[in-house]
């Protein structure tokens, strides 16, 4: 899922999923190895047909976020770390 090299701690769980519609609430949670107060992070899920892009948010010095995505074959997930729009 995530590059063990480039953070300290990641997880993410099903909250809920859905047979009818294919759908899955998806929580996670990461620390990145290198951040500072002014890092912002967006989690973004890819599979071939839709991508899903969310704000995590710094609760206790971990990054979270949660998202509702359409359940695919195969999905990737990325974070993305900016800081002062970079």
């Amino acid at each position: 899922m995530f590059n063990k090299y480039k953070f300290t701690d990641y997880n993410f769980r099903i909250l809920d999923y859905d047979g009818e519609t294919n759908i899955a609430a998806l929580h996670f949670s990461v620390v990145p190895k290198d951040y500072t107060r002014d890092t912002e992070a967006e989690i973004v899920v890819k599979g071939k047909e839709k991508d899903y892009s969310v704000k995590a948010y710094k609760e206790n010095n971990i990054f979270v976020a949660d998202t509702a995505v359409y359940c695919e074959d195969n999905m990737t997930v990325y974070l993305y770390l900016t800081e002062n729009g970079k």
